[in-house]
């Protein structure tokens, strides 16, 4: 089938390639409003340095390429290091208060209602709690009420030294501005200081499982924006760039291209049917950024809670590991309960393949690789689970991306119109090197659609306990409506023929900031947002 080449120039490059960076500071904004000129002549200059799809994509690709196609497969202790390859990238996204003192009022009305609301008024919809408690917008750092921001810098660098440096010229840059941009609050990201690196602070891998996109970039040699690793005459190709990934059309997650049809998997919808934004909003992306606390001393008193809970109701053979592991829907070490339900597989774990290749409604084949030299996948299959026995209904992978189940919005093709692409990064050290710490995650995800894709999502189905399947309870890991009943605090287990339910007693995941962005093109940013009025 064809698929609709990227603008890679005017596309912003976190959004769909992802900076992938282990050190990522994020710089929040706010523009004096009489000095919008200055704002304006500002961004005319900062525009041509932000980093485009095509150069992220294309570096990410060599730094694929050096590091070896195999490299995936060698246990973790065992891989060389990476190659030495830097790269420091820049982008900016804005609020609806940014835009609408950049291009006035009747512009922004354009844009989709959650945004223009604001994260702060929608907070309560997807479970932070509203009466002032910890967590309240009107505790937030940032994001809310005098503390909403104009926009946000996103800075990135392999190096740490690197981002140091990048930081210290931006915020040099905006001093020299003389109170037209303020830096308002930073966020520091390190994914170096968690646990282990690409694991979050309870300890679990993150990041495993990610949406592939379809379409070509517009560079000379037209590759694919997702590599293809199955072999086209294998019918999983029509539908998978790699198992376990996904191929959904852009328009979910960058204006202005073909959406994913809500009936078929490979078919398409025109974005002029579902789009009310401006011209020059096409190749945007709308962000979210939840600043999420991690209390990890109150997620392992859960952990004890839960495994005590079940051995009490009669499940047998669950210690805190394995429940934590039933909570998430994988291993600490990424091994999913859908192919190793009774112990981590640190085979499977290593082999990022491998851990994406799974189904719930169905048993899962290995697929055919289009290079025949790559060794077929031979670790334990997953095999159909309808009712939870291997991945709980509640378990967090589960409830938030149901793959091929059908759910309460119908067939397993209207789950791809939920996905997100997620592109966050730890912050503050480990509990073990620093228990009295603040740490938790810089959580950031692109769409189309904030309301049909992270609203909904979080919203419909971690906070509800009948959807997407019936009676699974609520997620146990992101699921803790702050405003909700105790009982709507519960998560179902199931084990042969026993069915209990685990409750959830205090939040051990809290928003300390949020914000609702859009990212707009390169060209947006010139000609609109920046032109001289």
């Amino acid at each position: 089938m064809s698929e609709p080449l990227l603008r890679g120039n005017e596309i912003q490059g976190d959004s769909l390639a992802g900076f992938r960076k282990d050190h990522v500071t994020l710089l929040w904004l706010v523009f004096a409003p009489k000095r919008i000129p200055d704002v304006r002549a500002w961004l005319r200059v900062l525009a041509p340095r932000l980093a485009t799809l095509n150069a992220v994509a294309t570096f990410n690709d060599s730094f694929r390429a050096a590091r070896g196609p195999l490299r995936e497969l060698e246990p973790e202790r065992l891989r060389p290091r990476d190659p030495p390859l830097f790269a420091r990238w820049i982008n900016l996204g804005f609020t609806a208060q940014g835009l609408t003192k950049l291009v006035g009022a009747a512009e922004v009305e354009t844009f989709e209602t959650a945004f223009r609301l604001g994260a702060d008024v929608r907070a309560g919809a997807i479970g932070d709690p509203s009466d002032g408690s910890d967590g309240s917008p009107s505790t937030w750092l940032v994001g809310a009420g005098k503390k909403v921001p104009d926009a946000m810098l996103n800075l990135a660098a392999d190096d740490e030294r690197d981002l140091r440096e990048l930081v210290k010229l931006m915020r040099r840059e905006i001093a020299g501005l003389r109170g037209a941009v303020r830096v308002v609050h930073t966020d520091v990201g390190n994914a170096k200081l968690a646990p282990h690196t690409g694991h979050e602070h309870f300890g679990f891998r993150d990041g495993v499982s990610q949406p592939g996109v379809r379409g070509k970039l517009d560079t000379p040699t037209r590759p694919f924006l997702t590599p293809r690793l199955i072999d086209e005459r294998d019918p999983m190709s029509l539908l998978f760039a790699s198992p376990g990934v996904p191929l959904i059309h852009p328009g979910e997650f960058v204006l202005g291209y073909p959406r994913q049809d809500p009936d078929t998997a490979t078919g398409e919808q025109d974005p002029a049917l579902t789009r009310t934004e401006p011209e020059w909003a096409r190749d945007g992306s709308y962000l979210v950024y939840r600043r999420l606390r991690q209390d990890v001393a109150a997620f392992e008193r859960f952990l004890d809670h839960g495994a005590a809970a079940l051995a009490a109701q009669g499940f047998a053979g669950i210690d805190r590991e394995r429940f934590g592991a039933m909570c998430v829907g994988r291993w600490k070490d990424g091994s999913p309960l859908a192919r190793t339900p009774h112990a981590p597989n640190p085979a499977i774990a290593a082999d990022r393949r491998a851990s994406q290749s799974f189904f719930f409604a169905k048993d899962t084949r290995p697929v055919t690789w289009e290079d025949p030299t790559r060794p077929p996948d031979t670790h334990p299959p997953a095999l159909m689970d309808g009712d939870g026995q291997r991945c709980p209904l509640s378990g967090h992978v589960r409830k938030v991306n149901p793959r091929d189940e059908a759910t309460d919005v119908g067939q397993g093709a209207r789950t791809l119109r939920r996905r997100i692409i997620r592109r966050g990064v730890t912050f503050g050290p480990s509990y073990e090197s620093r228990p009295r710490a603040e740490r938790g995650l810089l959580f950031l995800c692109y769409q189309a659609s904030i309301t049909d894709q992270f609203e909904f999502v979080w919203r419909a189905w971690a906070n509800a306990t009948h959807t997407p399947r019936a009676d699974a309870g609520i997620d146990p890991v992101i699921g803790q409506n702050g405003n909700g009943h105790p009982d709507a605090r519960v998560a179902h287990f199931v084990q042969g023929d026993r069915r209990a339910k685990v409750d959830v007693p205090e939040r051990f995941i809290v928003s300390t900031g949020g914000a609702y962005l859009f990212v707009p093109s390169i060209s947006a940013i010139k000609k609109v947002l920046a032109a001289e009025r």
